[in-house]
């Protein structure tokens, strides 16, 4: 999706309409337009594209929940653990960065954890806090589709530091937290779009706080 709208955004400078389909869309952005040259311009990596100027707002390309439809009272965790573990290990939550968060709303918000590893050490621990302690928790996994559309309908996302829950609060409330710890160590190794979040520059359409 990231790329999609990074696309639609060099499209949409042009001096031109077009009508083009997702499939053609991605092909035409192999070659991403640069007006100075005539040519597209070098592609973006995912987030990045969020700090393009000009970035086009997704909720004019994409279905999204009406307001209407957001669940304001809820905080959706996005825990990703499979994946994430063999490709960086800095990536994987700490409970505590859940936990805190539960500590802080209790009794005053509902909370859903979506995950792709129920029995990752990290969701155990947030799962049996919530238990000893009546928290609100609400496990949900297996489901690519329905856990996007909750998490775009959530109040606020707290998050593994995954495109999937990014895209989820660009098409919904447009609030997410991700770890200051992760972007910092990202920022460290280059990453233009953590070190752009560290210095407080935020990216077009998402207000992200980093815990």
């Amino acid at each position: 999706m990231l790329y999609l709208i990074d696309a639609l955004t060099q499209v949409a400078s042009l001096d031109i309409q077009m009508v083009i389909r997702d499939a053609e869309l991605m092909r035409v952005y192999k070659q991403p337009y640069n007006r100075a040259t005539g040519r597209f311009s070098e592609r973006l990596l995912l987030s990045e594209a969020l700090y393009r100027p000009g970035c086009v707002d997704p909720k004019r390309y994409f279905y999204h929940p009406k307001p209407t439809e957001i669940m304001q009272d809820v905080t959706a965790f996005h825990f990703r653990g499979r994946d994430f573990s063999a490709w960086k290990s800095h990536s994987i939550l700490d409970p505590d960065f859940f936990i805190d968060i539960l500590i802080r709303d209790e009794g005053r918000r509902r909370h859903w954890m979506f995950t792709d590893d129920r029995e990752h050490e990290t969701v155990q621990r947030v799962e049996k806090f919530a238990r000893q302690n009546g928290g609100d928790l609400r496990i949900f996994e297996g489901s690519t589709y329905s856990d996007f559309s909750l998490l775009a309908r959530s109040g606020t996302i707290v998050a593994s530091p995954s495109t999937f829950s990014l895209c989820a609060a660009l098409l919904g409330a447009g609030k997410i937290v991700f770890s200051r710890t992760y972007a910092l160590a990202e920022g460290e190794n280059g990453s233009e779009f953590w070190e752009r979040l560290i210095t407080g520059e935020q990216p077009a359409h998402v207000a992200i706080e980093l815990k």
